[in-house]
């Protein structure tokens, strides 16, 4: 060891060997990459490794240092049970980080995207991307629904249905676990009939509550409110048509 710095610097003081672009462990770290470090326990340069993985740190970078027992210099280029294992530590690092494991996205998250998307947007396309296949929908007098293939049908139906340019807005959203609560308003024009009302082309806004079971990143169950009596007076002033 006291000759391989001649060896590879020939004519280099220490302090010169000291250089960041020879000494990687004393460069500025602020711009490294996520960083593996693996390491025998007998490499003569195992220091030097925990040197580094702890100035990577310092500098806020992640920094992974494995340092294996009993395992000498080079130990992971020798056909040996540990070596075997040290690859496959880094190997599955290296695909982590080319390939992170994929959480769910937040509840709350998953009931914006689906008031967003499909029911102001529009998009029936990402339906099966946000509720489940086996989902069950609750909606009170509108009655309910099982089933992925249920639910599609349902809302291609209810475009240019009864109510056309219609948009929910949501004022308060609550989440405890799993479940997601929105207070919202819908709002369209009437150019349908509508629970016994014929058509009246008139603007409406009614409001509603609505809860969601989000499991695994996808909404699984649904519970709605809507005032409809609310709605019914704004489509026929006359109250007393009601009764």
């Amino acid at each position: 060891m006291d000759g391989l710095p001649d060896l590879a610097l020939p004519g280099h003081t220490p302090e010169q060997r000291r250089a960041p672009r020879l000494s990687p462990a004393l460069a500025d770290l602020t711009r490294f990459p996520s960083t593996l470090l693996t390491v025998g326990d007998l490499d003569p340069l195992r220091d030097d490794a925990i040197l580094l993985a702890a100035r990577l740190r310092l500098a806020g970078r992640d920094a992974r240092l494995e340092i294996w027992p009993e395992a000498p210099h080079a130990f992971t280029n020798m056909a040996t049970p540990l070596g075997d294992v040290a690859l496959d530590s880094a190997i599955a690092w290296l695909n982590d980080l080319l390939d992170p494991p994929r959480t769910a996205p937040n509840p709350a998250a998953v009931v914006h995207r689906f008031v967003t998307e499909v029911i102001n947007g529009g998009d029936l396309d990402v339906v099966g991307e946000l509720w489940h296949d086996d989902l069950a929908w609750h909606a009170g007098s509108a009655g309910d629904l099982h089933g992925l293939e249920a639910y599609r049908a349902a809302l291609r139906a209810a475009v240019g249905g009864a109510f056309t340019g219609m948009h929910l807005t949501v004022h308060d959203t609550l989440v405890d676990g799993d479940t997601v609560v929105l207070r919202f308003t819908n709002s369209g024009t009437h150019t349908g009939p509508c629970l016994g009302v014929a058509a009246t082309g008139r603007p409406a806004a009614w409001s509603g509550i609505g809860i969601y079971t989000v499991r695994a990143g996808k909404i699984a169950e649904a519970w709605f409110g809507e005032d409809m009596l609310g709605l019914l007076r704004q489509l026929e002033p006359n109250e007393h048509s009601l009764g």
